[in-house]
């Protein structure tokens, strides 16, 4: 299949009618026209999968990698509190359609339903892997942006979800275990947290970054970019972490959780997420000095929990 017909057979069909006011173009044209809502910002990101470095062969059907790409873009703007507008694809591939292909698109359609319209992008040959790049848009008002640069002390840590699930199940994918129902999923396909986002913003919550290197590395980016520290008591979510079989190690470094941590007014926190239905699990709170304390039942520990850095020479 050649560039053309790949074009007309899958993305062509996907094309939104012309806005008639002109705010909204694309697919179709040589570059998308996107209208930012009044009193927003426009926000950002790009993310992408290579395969052999974030995922193998046999890990994902074409269908659920589709899903994975938007879902794991799209987390940053969850993390920015902003609202999903649309998608900018570019792909890698040696051959069409390859795993670009229906299964692929109807993956895509899934992932779309968080990440707003398909606006456009570009698919080129390569000798090398597959590889895909997301670039997800959004909007937000500007003060009420979720940055890292926004924790004070006094404030509480919080996160959503259990970061380490996603590791855990990443780990059992790769030495091919059989798992059931819904086993794979908080790695194949992370739980959608724009909701939480935004919710958080509309509740006055001002600090916030997405977890897709390890909690304990993403939490120590966000208080160095806010000039401050943190103290941590680990005994709670140690037991829910051993509850499902994942040492402390795991859900401190595990990564690709793409989980929320936050830090904000306790009571802020817990109606933002009451008010999607979710529930935070604390960690402790910021203190005025660099650095992070860890406790495990009062008692100060020392952990190796490094995250993931693509470029460390660390297997995946």
């Amino acid at each position: 299949m050649n560039e053309t017909t790949w074009i007309e057979t899958f993305v062509t069909p996907r094309t939104a009618p012309p806005d008639p006011a002109g705010e909204w173009l694309g697919p179709g044209d040589d570059a998308a026209l996107i209208a930012v809502p009044p009193g927003k910002v426009l926000v950002a990101t790009v993310d992408g999968l290579v395969e052999g470095k974030h995922f193998r062969p046999g890990w994902l059907s074409d269908g659920e990698l589709a899903a994975r790409l938007i879902a794991v873009t799209v987390s940053d703007l969850a993390a920015m509190g902003a609202r999903p507008l649309g998608v900018l694809l570019s792909f890698e591939t040696p051959t069409l359609p390859g795993s670009l292909g229906e299964a692929f698109f109807r993956g895509l359609d899934r992932g779309l339903l968080r990440g707003g319209r398909l606006l456009g992008g570009n698919v080129v040959a390569t000798d090398g892997p597959l590889a895909l790049t997301a670039t997800a848009l959004g909007a937000v008002e500007p003060s009420a942006a979720l940055r890292r640069d926004r924790v004070r002390p006094g404030d509480a840590i919080a996160v959503s979800g259990l970061p380490g699930r996603a590791g855990r199940a990443r780990e059992r994918i790769e030495a091919g275990e059989v798992m059931e129902g819904n086993e794979r999923e908080p790695w194949v396909l992370p739980v959608d947290r724009t909701p939480l986002g935004r919710s958080l913003s509309e509740s006055g919550v001002r600090a916030a970054i997405d977890i897709s290197d390890g909690l304990l590395r993403d939490l120590t980016a966000m208080l160095r970019r806010s000039g401050c520290g943190g103290a941590l008591e680990l005994g709670p979510y140690a037991a829910r972490l051993e509850e499902e079989g994942i040492t402390l190690e795991g859900g401190l470094g595990g990564g690709e959780d793409y989980e929320l941590c936050v830090a904000g007014p306790r009571a802020r926190i817990e109606r933002a997420f009451a008010e999607v239905g979710a529930e935070p699990l604390f960690l402790g709170e910021a203190v005025p000095e660099p650095g992070l304390t860890l406790r495990m039942e009062g008692l100060e520990i020392a952990i190796e929990a490094p995250g993931w850095d693509p470029f460390d020479g660390r297997p995946r």
